[in-house]
């Protein structure tokens, strides 16, 4: 062989290594998809961000990447069934190789329409209903849209305007706080269903354990500042959540409906209403089961929510509402972690003998009578009989359960009242005003 002929091929031979060395030894990511059942997702697209490098994972959820060069890869999953999910991968250099493990969550499900009235009371009288006076300058009222059914997550993905501490994944209790103000049970605030008091206690233990499901709800008041003195000393104000009284469709005389959504951990949620109208009487009623397993281990729960309402107008301006309500649940406790090891697992749970038990009944008869349509008389006679009760291991989070007696947390509660208000409309100088008697 001639020297030309050697040297060149030497060159063609470190070119083909060259081209072979970066197909071969070019860094690797991949992985596994996987959704909140540990099921393989099939499809999801999987993007490398900032190029057009694009691959879909197989029926077992896997994929991978190769030919990669060294550096920070940012991974974009998206799938048409989940929530988008970003991953960084470092490869250290050109013949790295990573794997991954992806969880994808549901996507979640947003609220129907909502309108949100905001009001502005001149203080003078105008701003007068039956049961409630306003004379402060902040007021909150939100219509939900009888049309529409509200999401799975219920009220606390409506009253948004002031803040929201979630507890659990269904909404088994609401939690509501102001500015600086702890949202626990919304303890804050003197929270009211059909203008009369739902809470344990309004002036000694003022939590709620009870909510009304938000596709029973059609409007929410939210009252704060001096307006709000009236119901309660509560620093947060009133919040008040008014019920349907009847069908819904003006032409109806019955009216039923369901709504049934399944969710993600064995999530079952039923909503059942029946409503009637005549002359003289309404009607209103409703059933609502939810069950599930919960996001984390441990987590199980079953609710019961029951109410019956009846409006009779035995004369034109005079109303009497009989309403029962019967909240009942059982939920299991998870207990808490240590910060390790929710860094390590957030889902895991080490103690499957903590419960909770909520049961709360409440009663109440309300009369309005109006005199004219400037002067009336309402008149509320309420009561709750409830009881909460927690039993488990509830010592510090780094002891395991020895499985020996746990500790017992009891409450009963049980509270009458009446709140009867006189009001009379008048107008002095071409301005209205109003003076009442509470």
């Amino acid at each position: 062989m001639t020297t030309s002929f050697i040297n060149t091929l030497k060159y063609q031979l470190v070119i083909i290594c060259l081209l072979v060395g970066n197909f071969v030894f070019g860094g690797e990511i991949s992985g596994i998809i996987l959704n909140t059942y540990q099921a393989p997702v099939k499809d999801a697209v999987i993007k490398i961000d900032g190029t057009d490098i694009t691959v879909k994972t197989n029926k077992f959820g896997e994929f991978v990447f190769n030919n990669l060069k060294a550096g920070s890869h940012l991974i974009v999953i998206k799938h048409s069934k989940y929530q988008a999910f970003l991953k960084p991968v470092n490869l250290k250099n050109d013949s790295s190789s990573e794997k991954i493990e992806v969880y994808l969550f549901d996507k979640n499900i947003d609220l129907d329409i909502i309108n949100i009235v905001e009001e502005s009371p001149i203080g003078t009288g105008q701003d007068v209903t039956q049961d409630i006076i306003t004379i402060d300058k902040t007021k909150l009222e939100i219509k939900l849209d009888p049309a529409k059914s509200p999401s799975i997550k219920l009220d606390r993905g409506i009253i948004a305007p002031i803040s929201i501490m979630e507890y659990d994944g269904a909404g088994l209790q609401i939690g509501i706080g102001g500015r600086g103000l702890n949202p626990k049970r919304t303890a804050h605030f003197n929270t009211r269903q059909n203008g009369y008091d739902i809470s344990a206690d309004a002036l000694g233990y003022p939590e709620t354990y009870y909510t009304p499901p938000a596709e029973a709800i059609s409007k929410i008041s939210i009252i704060r500042g001096a307006a709000s003195l009236q119901f309660g000393p509560q620093f947060g104000g009133m919040i008040d959540f008014r019920l349907k009284d009847g069908p819904q469709d003006p032409n109806k005389k019955i009216e039923f409906t369901t709504s049934n959504k399944y969710g993600s951990y064995n999530q079952f949620h039923s909503f059942n209403s029946f409503a009637t109208k005549t002359k003289k009487l309404k009607t209103y009623s409703f059933y609502h089961l939810k069950t599930g397993d919960g996001w984390r281990d441990n987590s199980k729960y079953t609710s019961h929510t029951g109410y019956i309402g009846l409006d009779y107008m035995p004369k034109d301006g005079f109303n009497i509402k009989l309403q029962l309500t019967h909240h009942q649940y059982v939920a299991q406790q998870a207990g808490g972690l240590t910060d390790k090891q929710f860094d390590l697992n957030p889902q895991v749970s080490f103690r499957e003998r903590n419960w909770f038990n909520v049961n709360w009944n409440i009663a109440a008869l309300i009369l309005n009578y109006n005199f004219s349509k400037d002067f009336w008389i309402n008149s509320k006679f309420f009561g709750v009989h409830a009881s909460r009760n927690s039993v488990g291991f509830i010592q510090p989070s780094t002891l395991s359960d020895p499985g020996e007696e746990r500790t017992l947390i009891t409450g009963q509660f049980q509270n009458i009242g009446n709140e009867t208000r006189v009001i009379k409309r008048y107008q002095y100088n071409k301005e209205k005003n109003a003076v009442f008697i509470a």
